[in-house]
């Protein structure tokens, strides 16, 4: 059964541009989706049957704006195999039934993950986690919605085989001296055959207590680049004045150095962790592996067992050194039977 319907197509219209709805065989309704088209009160939708007239009228009422911009932000560089998150923001709150983003990559499959991700009503933001697949080079990431047409956002990452400054350590670390602590360091070492440009590169003191950064050093402060098998000291002044000329150095105030449990952490301008160590304690953003079960009592320090070795474990790649030795090799004892 047809049912021809009349109203003001100023205001109201029907999908596809209908002006009437089909009652199935056997069926004496029929849903009918109008689609607002302006805010305006007392409209009159009328249908019509076989000279049977029927009025009612209805009110196109303002809603909720909904987002005309889509923000996109990713990494510069995003590991291979390793995971890392898409922000997406938009201009207006998301509507009462949410939104279903959908993601399109180019080239196809190189992130892996839900590529239509949910909002929650009222949300602005919407952080998504994914992994980077295994072929090298650009990726184009462009989000859109359905219920937002013409509005899209992109971005632009590359995969790449390690964050560059991924072969520079945390090799040592003093934070504990007996009576006054005057000879507090972090030690710094390039593993690689290369130098690694400092430029990008931060070094961050975390508090253990709330996850915190409680210093920060620009590694730019030390030079340019540090070479290959060269080291980098972060310490106080007592320290920095025993340095050889080839060591790079960044003066530390007094106290610069918590006791733990704390850790520190060197990371790059997208905020990707490079390297970490916590000490008396694991701390989720800074220990790799498993925390090193040991402490700084005061004489010596902690540091990598052989000199430079990294597993990414801290509770493997770290020891109790007896002696500190700030810008030259770790001297590691035998380990305890």
């Amino acid at each position: 059964m047809r049912i021809d319907l009349a109203f003001d197509d100023a205001f109201l219209a029907l999908p596809d541009d209908a002006d009437h709805v089909i009652i199935p065989q056997g069926n004496r309704t029929a849903d009918v989706a109008l689609i607002p088209l302006a805010i305006q009160a007392d409209l009159q939708v009328t249908a019509r049957y076989d000279g049977v007239e029927l009025t009612a009228e209805v009110d196109v009422l303002e809603g909720a704006p909904l987002a005309s911009v889509i923000d996109v932000m990713v990494p510069a560089n995003i590991v291979a195999g390793e995971p890392f998150t898409i922000d997406i923001t938009i201009d207006q709150a998301a509507p009462e039934e949410g939104l279903i983003f959908e993601i399109r990559v180019v080239p196809e499959n190189t992130i892996l993950g839900d590529l239509f991700p949910f909002m929650d009503p009222g949300a602005r933001e919407l952080n998504a986690l994914y992994t980077a697949g295994f072929d090298l080079g650009p990726v184009m990431i462009e989000v859109s919605s359905a219920v937002l047409p013409g509005v899209v956002g992109m971005a632009q990452t590359e995969i790449i085989d390690a964050l560059p400054g991924a072969e520079l350590v945390i090799n040592e670390v003093d934070y504990d001296q007996a009576g006054e602590d005057t000879l507090e360091f972090l030690e710094l070492y390039n593993t690689g055959d290369a130098p690694v440009q400092l430029g990008p590169l931060v070094v961050e003191m975390v508090n253990g207590s709330n996850d915190q950064g409680y210093g920060s050093y620009p590694l730019a402060d030390a030079g340019a680049e540090i070479a290959p098998g060269g080291f980098l000291i972060i310490g106080n002044p007592n320290v920095i004045a025993g340095l050889a000329d080839d060591v790079l150095r960044i003066e530390m105030p007094l106290n610069g150095l918590q006791n733990g449990p704390d850790g520190v952490r060197i990371v790059n301008m997208d905020r990707a962790r490079l390297e970490g160590f916590s000490y008396e304690g694991f701390l989720p953003d800074v220990t790799e592996g498993g925390a090193f079960d040991g402490r700084d009592a005061g004489g010596g320090s902690l540091g990598r067992c052989p000199n430079g070795a990294d597993t990414d474990d801290n509770s493997v790649d770290f020891r109790f050194m007896e002696a500190s030795t700030p810008g030259v090799a770790n001297v590691c004892a035998p380990p305890a039977p």
